[in-house]
């Protein structure tokens, strides 16, 4: 937009910017679309043309990919326990490197780079006032985790189903088995308590 437009254009998009933000009325998608409106405005371009940006809170990947201690021995005790527990449930469970959905499991065990971190406050129009987010803190907490949950189909739509025995009798016990397995110590079964 400078490029086009001059600082003008970017002193005009910061006025616009500073009330719409300071309306509690805007959520984050909202306020970048007004922006991208406003910024698209201020920079004089004319013609049919595709603006791209990030609108809302960024989920980083999660995934347990990890080479300290912790990450290693988390993903071990994960592995061990889904391979026993697949066993002895006699269904099989799939262990992926990463959930390809967005889960707030990101906000414990999602890591973005620097370089990846400026690239989405770079065009993420509402970043200071909506959606920014101290990314770099995820890193220090260092904490492996997984998406362990229910299995179903049409996640958040009116058609959300679970498969129920998987949800209520494999799941439990895996998740039983996995803390004990990280705590070392060796849990009865469900069943048996």
């Amino acid at each position: 937009m400078a490029r086009h437009g001059g600082s003008g254009a970017l002193e005009q998009l910061a006025a616009i910017e500073r009330p719409l933000a300071a309306g509690a009325g805007l959520d984050a998608p909202s306020l970048c679309l007004r922006l991208v409106e406003a910024a698209w405005k201020a920079s004089g371009l004319s013609g049919p043309a595709a603006v791209v940006c990030f609108a809302s809170l960024a989920y980083a990947p999660a995934r347990v990919d990890g080479t300290g201690e912790r990450a290693v021995r988390f993903r071990q005790a994960v592995e061990r326990q889904v391979q026993a527990v697949s066993r002895l449930a006699g269904t099989p469970i799939t262990v992926r490197p990463f959930f390809p959905g967005i889960s707030d499991i990101s906000f414990f065990s999602g890591h973005m780079s620097a370089g990846e971190i400026e690239v989405l406050s770079a065009n993420s129009p509402a970043w200071e006032s909506r959606t920014g987010f101290d990314y770099r803190r995820l890193a220090g907490l260092d904490l492996p985790a997984a998406n362990i949950g229910p299995w179903g189909r049409d996640y958040h739509q009116r058609t959300e189903r679970i498969h129920a025995p998987y949800s209520f009798q494999v799941l439990p016990e895996l998740l039983w088995q996995i803390a004990g397995d990280l705590l070392e110590i060796s849990p009865q079964r469900h069943k048996e308590r």
